[in-house]
Parts: C-alpha cells; structure tokens; sequence
C-alpha cells in the first residue's frame, strides 16, 4: 500500500496494481470507494424556527475512511443536508443541494470532530426534516457513496 495526497481535501492509499470491478479491459476501479466512509452524529434536538431564519445544530463527523478530508483545496469537502417537508406521513423533497458549512480543519484517518453546521430555514411554514450529509464539491455527495445520513427535524412556525 502507498499513501498519496491527491488534492490538499483528499488523500488516499491504494494499491498500485488495480483491479477492475469487473475485470474488462479498458474498465477502471474507482480508487476512492474507500474515501468516504465515516459516521456523523446529530444532536436531533426537535426544534422551532422563524421564516429565513439560520440556525446552526452540532454535528460530530467521524473519518472511517482510507482520505485525508479538509474544505481547504480544490475538490473541498463540506458538512451540507438535504431539505424535506414533512406531510403527514411521508417526506417530499424540496431542495437535494443546500447551503455549505467548512469543516473547521482537517479530518485525519480515525479522527472525529465536533462542528457547528448552518441549517436555513424555508421561507414557507410547516414541518421539515434535514437530511445531513457531506459533499466532495464536483465529486459526489457521501450518501452517494454508501455514508449514513442523520435526521434533524425541526418546525417553521410565524414566530420562533
């Protein structure tokens, strides 16, 4: 095994000798399948909030994962959710791709912080749920690539 930094948010070990999934020529590996395993942990405190307001909610992020993760270079990795409205009882996605939170500093191998992560709130009243998630900016969401998501609920009401 070799250790490389691939960009300064993104360093993986892999093996020299490569092996396709499927073993055709021409076929490549994704020498990152490894690069986004970690854990997130969410104080789900439930929650009211005005309108347009933002509110930050802990987050604790643990890296499981064969990558260096850091916001500081050029394919950033940033704490991020998926926005749904709960109606009645089930869950209708309103926006996939929301607002950005930095980590705070690099996440090594076996590491875990503890951050605030910004959640805004939907101009509209109802119940919503924050689905919370990494990002690899032009790479892929973490859910994507197998990572558990965390739930945070939370209420916007006509005054917080």
């Amino acid at each position: 095994m070799r250790a490389i930094r691939v960009a300064d948010s993104f360093a993986a070990i892999y093996e020299k000798t490569v092996v396709s999934p499927t073993g055709l020529p021409g076929d490549t590996a994704d020498l990152f399948a490894h690069g986004y395993d970690g854990g997130l942990t969410l104080a789900n405190e439930s929650r009211s909030v005005a309108p347009g307001t933002v509110f930050q909610v802990p987050l604790t992020i643990e890296n499981r994962s064969q990558a260096v993760w850091s916001s500081n270079s050029q394919f950033p990795i940033y704490a991020s959710y998926h926005l749904y409205r709960r109606i009645d009882d089930h869950d209708e996605l309103v926006t996939f791709d929301n607002r950005r939170t930095a980590l705070p500093e690099s996440i090594g191998l076996g590491e875990r912080i503890t951050m605030r992560i910004d959640v805004a709130a939907p101009a509209r009243l109802g119940s919503y749920v924050a689905e919370i998630d990494l990002v690899q900016e032009g790479v892929s969401w973490f859910v994507l690539k197998g990572m558990r998501t965390r739930s945070l609920t939370f209420r916007v009401v006509g005054s917080a």
